[in-house]
């Protein structure tokens, strides 16, 4: 009874051994796990992208401004909007200038009418010389009046000198020239806007061309100068501002003195000569010369 019962307990041993180590004695293989994560697909506005720091500079600029005086009224673009070469960007008020031009155009056919019929006479013998002299410079004066003003029409709206974007947008507050004002301010206001437009460059500019250019008369320019200035006369202050010029060109240019006399507004090169010499009291040659 004793020995069967071990051989019992020792089946049942074996059995358990034999159901462990499974047919063969080998193990049984099993299959590698794989993880898995699913993802639902949907759309998204988030964009990748870099962020740099710097300064974006145009290639190329200009500033515009307008070539009259007047008050602003109207802007027609914004800062940072493209514009195309010749777009009107702005306006000033304009009735002074036109009226201005509308006074020259008149003028200009009463002097071309008034050569005519003195050019008949002098051709027949019945005028003398110096009268028809007068005459061809009225009318030489006449037409470079008439076509400032005209040229002053046209830039009374600003426009674009190239294709490109609107920087900056800087509106000044100008004052309007106007008669009313005293000398000293028409002397500030005249003067700033003969230099900054360099009208003294224009060899028939006068103070008959300067009313006509601002609309306002010669008699209240010429007590502006001569009451409100330290220049005996408009004259003077053109001349003051002629040589200048000058200067500049005799120093920084190889340019000849009759081509500085004429790009500084003086229609004659002895003018330009004798008016040198009485303000530096050197000659324009002589000048240059201690520039090197």
């Amino acid at each position: 009874m004793r020995q069967a019962l071990n051989l019992i307990i020792y089946i049942t041993v074996l059995i358990l051994t034999l159901g462990c180590t499974g047919i063969g004695g080998k193990k049984p293989e099993r299959e590698a796990v794989v993880s898995v994560r699913t993802i639902k697909v949907s759309s998204s506005s988030h964009v990748i992208g870099k962020n740099y720091m710097g300064t974006v500079e145009e290639e190329d600029g200009a500033n515009v401004s307008f070539g009259v005086i007047g008050n602003v009224v109207r802007v027609m673009v914004e800062e940072g909007q493209f514009v195309r070469k010749g777009q009107a960007l702005a306006e000033v008020d304009g009735q002074n200038v036109r009226s201005a031009h509308e006074i020259s155009a008149a003028t200009l056919n009463q002097a071309e009418d008034a050569y005519r019929r003195l050019k008949d006479l002098y051709d027949k013998g019945t005028l003398p010389e110096i009268k028809m002299v007068e005459m061809e410079t009225a009318l030489a004066k006449a037409k470079a009046a008439e076509a400032i003003s005209r040229k002053s029409v046209s830039e009374i709206v600003l426009r674009a000198p190239f294709d490109g974007y609107v920087a900056s947008i800087q509106p000044e507050a100008t004052a309007e020239i106007s008669e009313s004002m005293t000398n000293e301010q028409l002397f500030l206001q005249i003067s700033q806007a003969i230099i900054s437009q360099q009208l003294y460059l224009q060899p028939l500019f006068d103070r008959e061309t300067a009313a006509t250019h601002f609309g306002i008369s010669s008699r209240r320019i010429g007590t502006a100068f001569t009451q409100g200035s330290p220049y005996k006369s408009l004259p003077d202050f053109i001349r003051e501002c002629r040589l200048k010029h000058a200067c500049r060109l005799l120093r920084d240019s190889t340019m000849s003195i009759a081509d500085i006399a004429a790009a500084s507004g003086f229609s004659r090169t002895t003018t330009f000569n004798h008016d040198f010499k009485v303000k530096y009291e050197l000659s324009p040659s002589e000048f240059r010369e201690l520039q090197d």
